[in-house]
């Protein structure tokens, strides 16, 4: 919309600000519905992200703000005197029940082996190393960023210190890409993972769309094998791209793995 001429780009900055005066109204009601004590969970974010890129960015900055850093095994803690007081007094004891069923410790292995029951272990090990590199691409906007987002993850749980180098190498075989790093630059428009609304349809959402000085190009990532889908997937994002700007845009469909794969659609 914000492309479709002046009126188009009001009315588009007019619903941002309404989505993001909703997300505030609802996470100030959240935080409102505590008698005493309350405890937010968030992930850890770095002081370069805009604080409202998301809730827990909002918290994080909140933290920065009370001038202490958001750390996990030193969690922030904000209480009043008169708080303090009440936690103290009040003893009584809670309610409390045990559910009666055991939990296996390798849940999460196990259903994603019976959801892919055809595949061998190293298939369904390459295909979430995929997962992963497809969701910390989603949070790099610049080759400057990739650093950052990796550390995110280390921070956050996501990956863990042994596996750190190795998922830096492979963010950064995307953006160093002769084809791609042109793509990751910091004088661009960027839009990662955002929705294209079409209007009695559904919703769409490329990885990555860019507008540089020579136009606007498409980037969508995958894992696996190379697919006919593939390719109509990111011509059908192409197709609608110039309905809304009235012009052509490059598509590149990256294949994640230990070597980065680029297909050029034209």
């Amino acid at each position: 919309l914000k492309y479709l001429g002046e009126e188009a780009t009001a009315f588009y900055e007019r619903q941002l600000l309404a989505e993001q005066i909703d997300a505030l109204n609802i996470f100030y009601v959240a935080l409102t519905r505590a008698v005493s004590q309350m405890f937010l969970i968030c992930t850890l974010e770095e002081e370069n992200i805009p604080v409202d890129k998301s809730y827990a960015t909002l918290l994080n900055h909140f933290v920065r703000s009370r001038n202490q850093n958001p750390e996990i095994e030193h969690p922030f803690r904000w209480v009043t005197a008169k708080n303090e007081e009440m936690v103290e007094e009040d003893e009584t004891p809670l309610k409390t029940f045990k559910p009666d069923f055991k939990v296996h410790l390798n849940w999460q292995k196990r259903l994603w082996v019976q959801m892919h029951a055809k595949n061998d272990d190293s298939t369904i090990a390459a295909r979430k190393e995929g997962m992963l590199v497809h969701d910390l691409m989603a949070e790099v906007y610049c080759a400057k960023d990739v650093s950052a987002v990796v550390t995110n993850a280390l921070n956050s749980g996501s990956i863990n210190k042994q596996e750190y180098h190795h998922y830096l190498r492979m963010v950064k075989n995307i953006v160093d890409h002769p084809q791609l790093s042109g793509f990751y630059q910091e004088d661009i428009e960027v839009y990662n993972e955002k929705d294209i609304l079409i209007p009695q349809k559904f919703i769409v959402r490329p990885d990555r769309i860019v507008k540089n000085k020579d136009g606007w190009v498409i980037i969508d990532y995958k894992t696996g094998k190379e697919r006919p889908n593939h390719f109509a997937q990111i011509s059908y994002y192409a197709e609608l791209l110039e309905d809304m700007t009235l012009e052509k845009s490059k598509c590149y469909l990256v294949y994640i793995g230990k070597n980065t794969i680029v297909k050029t659609i034209e």
